[in-house]
Order: structure tokens, then sequence, then C-alpha cells
């Protein structure tokens, strides 16, 4: 039977459609929690990012999800799972880059299974109080490629941990980039999640690969980019944006049919 996990594609940071609003945890007011809380009686989509970098950021969040009756938002993103992930050890957390999984090892292996089931647990908390949990997928440091980013990624490899989505558009990558993309989903239907969010802000691949870029002398052409999203938030109007949007000199803002097809390779390794 084939899984049905819910695929929201964030590409270079933009919520396409799918986020009303969002605020951090530590920085609540009385006054964004009444508002936020309104706006999800309201029917609308208050989103959350939650960064679970280490156990006290696992800890903090299951005591807020468990202190609160009724939470103040209605979707969180759960951040952040690394793109590169060939190897799953089930129900366990080892390799995936959150919560400090960077490598398998036998020291820390009991222990990503105790994260794995601790996480498992808070989705479940949140999923009976009407919040739907997404595993997201990248985000600044696991798209960028430091070989070619360098100090633009910020920081060093001996500071931070870089990781960037392998393309299964590339021969030379795509049978690790189908491996992770499978492994992904199936950690996400293993912690009971209603999907992956895809994080992908990879600025180096279009960087590197773009034709051209064309000089905009208007900056309605970019703003006219996410208005369009929102009227037509699908796959097709996502991955064609780069042809429908024309610059004041004749040509699109940038050609980028390399990043648009890995994109596109992305999404269909997961969903296919």
């Amino acid at each position: 039977m084939k899984r049905k996990l819910l695929l929201a594609p964030l590409i270079a940071g933009l919520a396409f459609g799918l986020v009303d609003t969002a605020y951090a945890l530590n920085k609540q007011s009385s006054k964004q929690h009444n508002y936020h809380t309104k706006a999800i009686e309201a029917n609308k989509v208050v989103s959350v990012y939650v960064l679970i970098d280490t156990d006290k950021d696992l800890d903090n969040f299951k005591n807020f999800v468990r202190s609160n009756a009724k939470l103040p938002f209605n979707r969180v993103l759960l951040s952040f799972l690394r793109p590169t992930f060939p190897i799953y050890e089930k129900d366990s957390l080892a390799n995936t880059g959150m919560v400090g999984n960077f490598t398998t090892s036998s020291a820390q292996e009991k222990h990503a299974k105790d994260q794995f089931t601790e996480l498992k647990g808070i989705i479940a908390e949140l999923q009976k109080k009407n919040v739907s949990a997404f595993l997201s997928v990248g985000g600044w440091n696991y798209s960028c490629n430091y070989d070619v980013y360098k100090d633009q990624c910020g920081g060093s490899p001996t500071e931070n941990h870089f990781d960037w989505f392998p393309d299964p558009t590339d021969p030379k990558q795509a049978q690790i980039a189908t491996q992770s993309y499978r492994n992904l989903v199936d950690l996400a239907h293993d912690l009971g999640a209603n999907g992956l969010d895809w994080d992908y802000e990879e600025f180096w691949h279009a960087d590197a690969f773009a034709d051209n870029w064309s000089t905009i002398a208007n900056a309605g052409v970019w703003a006219q980019i996410p208005e369009d999203l929102i009227k037509n938030p699908t796959y097709n109007g996502i991955v064609n944006l780069n042809t429908g949007h024309v610059a004041l000199d004749g040509k699109t803002a940038a050609i980028m049919d390399k990043t648009i097809n890995k994109i596109d390779g992305i999404l269909h390794a997961a969903i296919d």
C-alpha cells in the first residue's frame, strides 16, 4: 500500500500558501497568543517552526505541549532533518542530523532510539490536540554545499554541520538521492508524522547553475511571485514559476532550469 504523506514544499524559505503566521515559542505574549488562537478559530493555518538541536530543545517542547491544553498553533514543523540520509536505522534518529545525531555509533545507539520514542510521543500528543506535525528537511545549514559556497554558508565545517540535497537527476547522485528521500518518507511514517516539509534553501545551486540572471529594475516582478503562489499553491504552480515572470528586459527573472529540475526530481523521489 502506498503511504499517504502530505509533502509541503518550502522553497528558498517561502511558505507557499501554507503558513498564515508564525511566532517564536519563547517570545510569545498574551496578545500574540490571543491573535493566533483567533486565527485558528477562523480556520486559518497557524504554523510554527520548532528547532530541535539538543535534548533540552526536545524536552522543552514536550513540556510546552503537555502543559497547554489548547495550543496557539495548528501546524508544527519539526526542524531540521538532513537531506542526505542513505542509512535509516528503523525507530531511531541516528544519522538524521536532528538532536545532534550525525552518525551511527554504538555509544549513541540507545539514546537515538530513546529520542525517536520521545519525539513520536510528542507528535501523538500534538495530533490529539488537533495539531498536524511535519518533519522539516533542509533549512540553511542543511541546504549549503560548503565546497561550493565556502564562508557564505556561515562559519566553517569545524563549527557547524552542513549538508545539501542530493540530486536525483544527476547520475552520480541518483542512487544516494533516491535512497535518502525514501528513507525520509519511512522515518516520517514510523514517527506518525503528517508529512514532510521541504525547506529547500539551495542558493548555492541556483548561483552555480543559473543560465543567466536578468537585471531587475522593477521589484514588483519579485513581489508578484508569492501572490501567484497563494492563488495557485499546486505542484505545477511551484515548479513552473521561473517561466512565468518576465522582467523589464523581456527575459525571465532568472533561468534556473537545472535547479527547477532538481526540485522536481526531489519531489518525485519522495512521492513516486
